[in-house]
């Protein structure tokens, strides 16, 4: 399988887009907004999406808090 790198860097960029502030490592007190989960999202469902992005999008997805009320 030959990988398009300009195309997975189009995908993980998609997903960086929202972030307004960078950093390696996540306080404690962050997560990912709701416009990054919905992206993270919509990669995850296509499957065209290469696995190296998908693993992305999941980890994105893992750090959306839980929803309450349930």
């Amino acid at each position: 399988m030959v990988r398009n790198h300009d195309q997975e860097d189009s995908y993980v960029q998609q997903l960086d887009t929202s972030q307004q502030e960078g950093g390696d490592i996540m306080a404690k007190n962050e997560s990912t907004s709701a416009k990054v989960a919905s992206k993270a999202g919509k990669l995850l469902s296509n499957p065209k999406t290469p696995k190296s992005v998908k693993s992305v999008a999941a980890s994105a997805l893992t750090q959306r808090p839980g929803k309450k009320g349930k």
